[in-house]
C-alpha cells in the first residue's frame, strides 16, 4: 500500500513538474496534472491538499536536484581554461537533463507572484556560489589562484559573472555555446579573473 501511494505521488510530481514548467503558476491546471498522471484530481488534493502545496513539492524536488547534481560534480582536469570549460559544460548538461527545472527557475525571475519564489532563487544563487567555490578550490589546490586580491573579492567578481552567464545562457536565443569563438573567449575571461597574475620579474 505504501509503495502504491509513493508511486502515485511520483507520477503526480512528474506531471506537475511538466505542467508548471510550461505554464505560469496561475494558469497551470491541476486538471491537466490529473490527466497526465492518470490520477484523479480528488486523489491529488488528498495527497497534497492544495495547488500551492503541490507546487511546493515541485520546488523542493528542484532544489534537491540542484544539490544532488552539484554534489556529484567533480572537476577532472587541471589546465586552467579547461577547468572553467568543464564547469560551464556541467551547467549545460544540467539544463539538458532537467529543462523543466530551469524553465520554472526562469519563470520565477520575472513572475513575482510565484509561491516560494524567493526560496528557489536563493538556492539557485547558492548553486552558482558553490560551483564558484569548487572552481576556486581547484585553482588553489593547483597553486594557480590569484593572490593579488582577497578570495572574498575573487568570489564576488567571478560569481557575479558566472551568475549572469547562467541567467543569459538559458534565455532563448542568447546561448554563447552556439558560437565556439565567443564561448572560448568567455572561458578565457573567467579564467583570467582567478588565475595567478605573473609580474614582469616572474615572466623573465
Amino acid at each position: 500500500m505504501k509503495q502504491k501511494i509513493l508511486d502515485s505521488k511520483t507520477k503526480i510530481l512528474e506531471a506537475a513538474l511538466q505542467e508548471f514548467s510550461k505554464h505560469s503558476y496561475e494558469t497551470a491546471s491541476t486538471n491537466n496534472i490529473a490527466k497526465a498522471s492518470g490520477i484523479s484530481k480528488g486523489t491529488i488534493f488528498n495527497y497534497f491538499e492544495s495547488k500551492e502545496k503541490l507546487f511546493k513539492q515541485v520546488i523542493d524536488y528542484s532544489i534537491n536536484t540542484f544539490k544532488s547534481e552539484l554534489n556529484n560534480f567533480k572537476i577532472s582536469v587541471n589546465e586552467p581554461v579547461s577547468i572553467i570549460r568543464e564547469s560551464i559544460y556541467f551547467i549545460y548538461d544540467f539544463h539538458q537533463k532537467h529543462p523543466e527545472i530551469y524553465s520554472i527557475y526562469l519563470r520565477s525571475i520575472y513572475d513575482l507572484s510565484i509561491p516560494y519564489r524567493d526560496e528557489l532563487l536563493k538556492v539557485v544563487k547558492l548553486f552558482s556560489t558553490l560551483l564558484t567555490y569548487r572552481i576556486m578550490y581547484k585553482f588553489k589546490k593547483l597553486n594557480i589562484l590569484c593572490k593579488q586580491y582577497s578570495e572574498e573579492a575573487l568570489l564576488y567578481i567571478f560569481n557575479s559573472v558566472l551568475s549572469r552567464f547562467i541567467d543569459s545562457y538559458f534565455l532563448e536565443g542568447v546561448s554563447p555555446l552556439d558560437n565556439k569563438i565567443i564561448f572560448e573567449q568567455i572561458c578565457m575571461i573567467l579564467t583570467d579573473i582567478l588565475l595567478e597574475k605573473k609580474n614582469e620579474s616572474q615572466e623573465k
